[in-house]
């Protein structure tokens, strides 16, 4: 029997997930995504200077990660060091649309799930009825999107699908007057979003141990790593298996160190053909041996132990992302060479026929890697997305879960429910995910 269930609620995108039930046990269960829709193969014969505006046009939400990795890839090609002011309005930018996501992901998407779990009714809560019973959280989370988006509005130049960045730099510069203004909301969303990080700490105490259905089995943790800081925009990149530093590579080796198998519905990834992968605000965390302020590592010390084993621990770090990050903006406005004008380079002949970039995205590791010929058109792109990365364990998590569910109860409702909640907590970006076209129509 197979049994489908769809569409996936509260997530980026329209996925479904499949199970196959066979002789009263779950034989099965993916989670599919539609609409293939080419980026990839769209960007074969454009003109360089145009690939980061078109890249960014993949996702509503991750637009300035796709932007900001396809110039730097593009960047390697060309030789090109970005200046100092430039680096500092990209890592702005990336900042802003991390603010936006991963609060947007707590509103809509995950805090329903924390509700139900303390009423240990999964159907009860949607986002309406969240709104009535915390209002004063509902508040504060709508200034704190806001404050992202003037982020984003301000140095990318509108909200969605920013303009601004390009190949050796940016198209605006701040005013004073601007980075005034960004410092004062800014300081007041350190504020909010330390009363939502205390708030979503009383909720895990009033629920104890959480749900052991959502404990996930430690995968490879892959993430950017900066001497131990919490870097979204540069660094090696970083695997890690069990506290054990696995390997350290730059952007380009990637291919040694991750098997990448194309499928229909996209990128699956895994280490050495056997070690699933994980990226994202779990897997920073555990690369992560500073997030710079002292009271974003008092607030982790606050949460109960058996959280940190559950894949609803990813809630609780986006939050203390979400600060981190604004401390970090905090002190990239007070850089003074921020405002300060340069000379955009110009494009000649290309150094090297292939490049590539890396940056963190909301969901984790982002990799952009192209190839371009003498007449500065791309011959060939590559895009792996954090969705794809984590799409195996997404779907082994998602077995181990129904299985669960469907032993305990022998209810398919309750089982939906479950999958449907496991899927959310690894917030999946299907538009990101499904930019491929595969091989056979190429």
């Amino acid at each position: 029997m197979k049994k489908i269930i769809e569409p996936v609620t509260r997530i980026e995108g329209h996925g479904k997930i499949t199970v196959f039930i066979k002789d009263g046990e779950i034989s099965s269960a993916n989670f599919d995504m539609y609409l293939p829709r080419g980026f990839e193969k769209i960007l074969v014969g454009k003109l360089v200077e145009d690939v980061p505006r078109i890249t960014s046009r993949i996702c509503g939400l991750c637009s300035s990660a796709h932007a900001i990795v396809a110039c730097k890839a593009l960047e390697k090609i060309y030789d090109i060091s970005p200046s100092k002011p430039s680096t500092l309005m990209r890592k702005l930018l990336l900042i802003g649309e991390l603010i936006r996501s991963h609060s947007l992901h707590f509103f809509y998407f995950a805090f329903p799930d924390i509700l139900s779990i303390q009423g240990n009714n999964r159907e009860k809560y949607s986002v309406q009825q969240f709104s009535k019973i915390e209002p004063d959280l509902v508040e504060k989370m709508f200034r704190v999107i806001k404050i992202g988006n003037e982020l984003l509005d301000s140095i990318g130049g509108r909200v969605p699908h920013p303009v601004t960045s390009l190949i050796g730099g940016m198209s605006k510069n701040l005013t004073e007057k601007e980075v005034v203004g960004l410092q004062s909301n800014l300081r007041k969303g350190t504020n909010m979003v330390r009363g939502l990080t205390e708030k979503l700490i009383e909720y895990m105490n009033k629920i104890g141990e959480p749900p052991e259905i959502f404990n996930i089995k430690e995968p490879a943790f892959m993430g950017l790593n900066d001497n131990g800081n919490f870097n979204l925009y540069e660094g090696k990149i970083r695997l890690i298996k069990g506290k054990k530093t696995l390997a350290d590579f730059e952007p380009e080796q990637y291919t040694q160190f991750i098997n990448i198998e194309k499928k229909a519905q996209g990128i699956q990834a895994n280490l050495n053909g056997t070690e699933t992968l994980l990226t994202g605000p779990m897997a920073r965390n555990q690369i992560v041996e500073r997030y710079g302020v002292y009271e974003v590592h008092s607030l982790m010390d606050e949460v109960p132990n058996s959280w940190k084993e559950s894949l609803l621990y990813m809630n609780f770090l986006r939050l203390i992302e979400i600060l981190a990050s604004m401390y970090d903006a905090i002190l990239i406005l007070n850089d003074t060479e921020l405002t300060e004008g340069y000379e955009m380079p110009s494009l000649k002949k290309p150094v090297s026929p292939t490049g590539t970039g890396v940056v963190e995205a909301p969901r984790g590791t982002l990799i952009h890697q192209y190839s371009v010929n003498k007449n500065n058109t791309v011959e060939r792109a590559t895009i792996i997305t954090p969705t794809e990365l984590n799409l195996t364990t997404i779907d082994q998590k998602l077995l181990q879960t129904c299985r669960d569910s469907y032993q305990k109860t022998q209810d398919l409702d309750k089982l939906k429910e479950d999958a449907k909640m496991a899927i959310r907590t690894f917030d999946p970006c299907v538009s990101c995910a499904t930019h491929l076209v595969v091989d056979v129509i190429s």
